[in-house]
Protein backbone atom coordinates (compact mmCIF):
# COMPACT_ATOMS: atom_id res chain seq x y z
CA UNK A 1 0.00 0.00 0.00
CA UNK A 2 2.81 2.83 0.67
CA UNK A 3 3.64 2.47 -2.59
CA UNK A 4 0.33 3.65 -4.18
CA UNK A 5 0.67 6.54 -1.56
CA UNK A 6 4.02 7.51 -3.21
CA UNK A 7 2.80 7.61 -6.37
CA UNK A 8 1.84 12.13 -7.85
CA UNK A 9 -1.72 13.04 -7.76
CA UNK A 10 -3.01 13.37 -11.05
CA UNK A 11 -4.07 16.68 -12.06
CA UNK A 12 -7.59 17.49 -10.65
CA UNK A 13 -10.54 16.75 -13.44
CA UNK A 14 -14.41 17.18 -13.25
CA UNK A 15 -16.89 14.48 -14.90
CA UNK A 16 -20.53 15.05 -14.95
CA UNK A 17 -22.91 13.12 -16.28
CA UNK A 18 -25.84 15.07 -17.67
CA UNK A 19 -28.67 12.45 -16.83
CA UNK A 20 -32.33 13.26 -16.61
CA UNK A 21 -34.33 10.90 -15.54
CA UNK A 22 -38.43 11.66 -16.38
CA UNK A 23 -41.16 8.88 -14.99
CA UNK A 24 -44.75 8.97 -15.40
CA UNK A 25 -47.94 9.79 -16.60
CA UNK A 26 -47.86 12.46 -19.62
CA UNK A 27 -44.53 11.66 -19.84
CA UNK A 28 -44.55 9.85 -22.90
CA UNK A 29 -46.62 12.55 -24.70
CA UNK A 30 -44.57 15.40 -23.82
CA UNK A 31 -41.34 13.78 -24.87
CA UNK A 32 -41.02 15.47 -27.70
CA UNK A 33 -41.18 19.29 -26.44
CA UNK A 34 -38.57 17.92 -23.27
CA UNK A 35 -36.49 16.45 -25.89
CA UNK A 36 -36.44 19.45 -28.61
CA UNK A 37 -34.46 21.58 -25.51
CA UNK A 38 -31.74 19.44 -25.91
CA UNK A 39 -31.51 20.07 -29.80
CA UNK A 40 -33.05 18.37 -32.87
CA UNK A 41 -31.70 14.99 -33.50
CA UNK A 42 -33.01 12.10 -31.00
CA UNK A 43 -31.46 8.34 -30.86
CA UNK A 44 -34.30 6.71 -29.19
CA UNK A 45 -32.64 3.50 -27.42
CA UNK A 46 -34.91 0.50 -26.69
CA UNK A 47 -35.16 -2.89 -26.11
CA UNK A 48 -33.85 -5.86 -28.74
CA UNK A 49 -36.99 -7.75 -27.98
CA UNK A 50 -39.69 -4.98 -27.93
CA UNK A 51 -42.27 -7.65 -28.43
CA UNK A 52 -45.51 -5.50 -27.08
CA UNK A 53 -43.06 -2.33 -26.48
CA UNK A 54 -43.92 -1.32 -30.32
CA UNK A 55 -46.87 1.17 -29.54
CA UNK A 56 -44.79 2.81 -27.04
CA UNK A 57 -41.55 3.02 -29.24
CA UNK A 58 -44.03 4.15 -31.89
CA UNK A 59 -45.56 7.18 -29.80
CA UNK A 60 -42.33 8.26 -28.58
CA UNK A 61 -41.11 8.76 -32.17
CA UNK A 62 -43.98 10.37 -33.22
CA UNK A 63 -44.06 13.01 -29.85
CA UNK A 64 -40.35 13.46 -30.97
CA UNK A 65 -40.82 13.85 -35.22
CA UNK A 66 -44.20 16.57 -33.95
CA UNK A 67 -41.56 18.42 -32.17
CA UNK A 68 -39.01 18.92 -35.04
CA UNK A 69 -36.34 16.30 -34.17
CA UNK A 70 -34.88 13.91 -36.56
CA UNK A 71 -35.36 9.94 -34.86
CA UNK A 72 -32.58 7.36 -35.39
CA UNK A 73 -33.64 4.40 -33.61
CA UNK A 74 -31.45 1.71 -31.65
CA UNK A 75 -33.55 -1.43 -30.60
CA UNK A 76 -30.54 -3.32 -29.14
CA UNK A 77 -31.01 -3.45 -25.40
CA UNK A 78 -30.60 -6.29 -23.57
CA UNK A 79 -30.31 -7.40 -19.85
CA UNK A 80 -27.32 -6.85 -18.91
CA UNK A 81 -25.66 -5.56 -22.38
CA UNK A 82 -22.72 -7.10 -23.40
CA UNK A 83 -19.54 -4.79 -24.19
CA UNK A 84 -20.30 -5.81 -27.74
CA UNK A 85 -23.70 -4.19 -27.96
CA UNK A 86 -21.79 -1.05 -26.42
CA UNK A 87 -19.39 -0.98 -29.14
CA UNK A 88 -22.07 -1.21 -31.13
CA UNK A 89 -24.23 1.11 -29.75
CA UNK A 90 -21.46 3.61 -29.29
CA UNK A 91 -20.65 3.12 -33.23
CA UNK A 92 -24.50 3.74 -34.03
CA UNK A 93 -24.65 6.79 -32.01
CA UNK A 94 -21.33 8.15 -33.84
CA UNK A 95 -22.69 7.83 -37.14
CA UNK A 96 -26.18 9.31 -35.79
CA UNK A 97 -24.48 11.64 -34.59
CA UNK A 98 -27.28 13.05 -31.82
CA UNK A 99 -27.68 15.84 -30.05
CA UNK A 100 -28.95 13.31 -27.40
CA UNK A 101 -29.72 10.04 -26.58
CA UNK A 102 -32.87 8.59 -25.21
CA UNK A 103 -33.24 5.42 -23.45
CA UNK A 104 -37.07 4.18 -23.60
CA UNK A 105 -37.49 1.28 -20.90
CA UNK A 106 -36.09 0.12 -17.62
CA UNK A 107 -32.42 -0.36 -16.22
CA UNK A 108 -31.08 -1.98 -19.82
CA UNK A 109 -32.10 0.65 -22.34
CA UNK A 110 -30.65 3.20 -19.66
CA UNK A 111 -27.01 1.34 -19.22
CA UNK A 112 -26.96 1.04 -23.11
Amino acid sequence: MRGLLALPMPRPWIFQLPTRIEFGRGVLRRLGTLARQYGRAALLVGYRDAAGLEPIYRRAAESLERAGLTVTRLAMAEPEPPVASLVAAARRATEARPDLVIGLGGGSALDL
